[in-house]
């Protein structure tokens, strides 16, 4: 009897590591696929960002198809849509896939590195949760991390204070590159 559940323990430990390995396999196999409707997605937006409807000369609006917007609009835009204005964006169906792609204009962000000073209290007391009396703190906290001396601000730190920290760090003493870096 010991054997019989020995050999039942055995059998269905097997049972299982071969399908983890069959849908690995399977995962393998379609993983290609995945990476070539991707490249489509980003060729579709692509293309789409390079058409401009009649009229528009080359200005960008957050009503324009690529952004999300309804596109032209209206009783007689139907009949005159080019053929690029009727390509879908979302659930483009291609071999056995499906992509959607969105395209978010990088100019409605924030530039940290050019914002002036009431917009960033502004953003820190409203949206940030800082409160009023510290707001100083981080704002010269900030403009001396991205400045290019070595001289604190009234309410700032640079390269002195950051080395006393655990761990020892430098100030960088420039812009910043990416948002992980606040």
């Amino acid at each position: 009897m010991i054997i019989v559940a020995a050999l039942t323990v055995i059998v269905t430990g097997f049972a299982y590591s071969m399908r983890v390995e069959t849908k690995l396999a399977r995962n393998t196999r379609f993983n290609p696929d995945m990476d070539w409707l991707g490249r489509s997605g980003v060729e579709l937006a692509r293309y789409l960002l390079s058409k401009r409807a009649p009229g528009e000369e080359r200005m960008d609006a957050l009503h324009q198809k690529w952004a999300g917007g309804p596109g032209r609009v209206g009783m007689d835009a139907m009949a005159e849509l080019e053929p690029w204005e009727q390509l879908p964006m979302t659930n483009v169906k291609l071999g056995n896939g499906t992509f959607s792609i969105k395209i978010t204009d990088m100019e409605r962000k924030l530039n940290i590195n050019s914002a002036p000073e009431p917009l960033l209290r502004y953003i820190l007391e409203m949206h940030g949760g800082v409160d009023a009396t510290d707001v100083d703190v981080f704002i010269d906290s900030l403009r001396d991390w991205m400045d290019p001396d070595d001289n604190p601000g009234l309410n700032g730190a640079e390269s002195d204070f950051y080395l006393s920290e655990y761990p020892p760090y430098y100030s960088k003493n420039g812009p910043l590159d990416h948002i992980t870096e606040l």
